[in-house]
């Protein structure tokens, strides 16, 4: 094999023509060759000689952050009849925590909180909703899964609330908003047949009697009867019937830690990451406003003089990054001085309710909220 290889090398390179270059060269051909199978070619390519990848078959979405700030109005789906998160008042509006943070949201982007149109929704409806672009952002009751962030064409927010399954208790029969499952030994549970609900109460509580029903409604209408001293079921769903229940002040929620975890967070659809990304940090503004003690009370005095994260996120520092994001660099301050830090939204609609703040406290109350660095 050599002799060929020295031939090619001598007509090639005649200046390193003496044997001992000749030889040398070929061995340095024969290692590159050596491992190569007769017939196969084994190639090197960089990103820069990959061909093109094909055109989409699919045209893109439209950026959904330009078209409502090109529109001047948020449409926002909230629930339909849920105190507390979302429901109609006296006057025909809508109110709640949901809804405030709509508002929030809307003030942020658009720095009007009223540029906003609600649509209450329930059920498979209101994912059909985002799905087809009839809302903007989804937050009616929408649980932050695997699922829906996979499967369904949802990009969810960090979770504006973290709701989990408790149960609501008659006080006239010895339950408060201090009881825990300990409290629950002979008592006769309401639960909704062969619901998660149902399976976890049995697990954790000793002592208790189940009375199953056919539906949610059906176990929350016996309890509302009588029939049993409890009744379990989503914390949000058993504080929106509470609110709506003219016996509601008798009863009482707990334990103060939901059981389970179910984070309800608002959606978007997939693929529009800057609508995303202005979603999730209208809420960390919010909690990053409480953390600090900055109110819609006290927002401009305590700007007078500041400096750091808190100029970045109010949008007085030449260093903010809101413009980056493609909204306007006063965006959160609007937010927070138009609708309120969280605190303020969560106890004015749900700390009105007697709802303790529990999970949806501070991390440095023991809660789960913990807003990320503005940095």
């Amino acid at each position: 094999m050599l002799g060929p290889i020295r031939r090619a090398v001598r007509r090639r390179f005649p200046e390193i023509a003496r044997p001992g270059r000749v030889f040398a060269v070929a061995m340095l051909a024969v290692i590159a060759l050596g491992g190569c199978e007769p017939g196969g070619t084994e190639t090197v390519r960089r990103v820069a000689t990959l061909p093109s990848p094909p055109p989409p078959t699919v045209a893109p979405k439209p950026e959904r952050l330009e078209l409502l700030l090109d529109r001047g109005r948020l449409s926002c789906g909230v629930s339909d009849a849920r105190p507390g998160f979302s429901s109609a008042d006296e006057n025909g509006g809508y109110d709640g925590l949901e809804v405030d943070f709509c508002r929030a949201l809307a003030a942020a982007l658009l720095g009007n909180r009223g540029a906003l149109d609600l649509v209450p929704l329930s059920g498979d409806d209101a994912v059909a909703a985002l799905q087809d672009g009839r809302v903007d952002v989804l937050l009616a009751g929408t649980t932050l899964t695997q699922g829906g962030d996979v499967q369904a064409g949802m990009d969810f927010a960090v979770p504006l609330y973290f709701d989990g399954q408790q149960l609501l208790g008659h006080s006239a029969r010895g339950f408060s908003a201090a009881s825990d499952l300990g409290d629950l030994d002979g008592a006769v549970v309401c639960v909704h047949a062969g619901s998660d609900a149902e399976r976890r109460i049995a697990a954790s509580a000793e002592g208790i009697r189940l009375v199953s029903h056919l539906t949610a409604a059906a176990a929350l209408a016996g309890f509302a009867a009588g029939d049993c001293d409890a009744v379990t079921n989503d914390g949000s769903d058993l504080i929106a019937a509470k609110a709506a229940s003219p016996d509601g002040a008798g009863w009482a929620l707990f334990p103060a830690r939901p059981l389970t975890v179910r984070p309800l967070a608002a959606a978007v659809q997939d693929g529009q990451s800057r609508f995303a990304d202005a979603v999730r940090w209208t809420l960390f503004a919010l909690l990053t406003a409480e953390e600090h003690g900055i109110d819609s009370q006290n927002l401009d005095l305590a700007l007078i003089d500041v400096g750091g994260e808190l100029a970045r996120l109010f949008g007085i520092s030449p260093s903010e990054l809101q413009s980056t994001m493609g909204i306007p660099h006063d965006a959160f301050y609007q937010a927070v001085s138009q609708v309120g830090n969280y605190g303020e939204i969560f106890q004015h609609n749900l700390g009105r309710l007697g709802v303790g703040r529990g999970w949806n406290g501070l991390y440095r109350d023991g809660g789960l909220h913990y807003p990320a660095p503005v940095r």
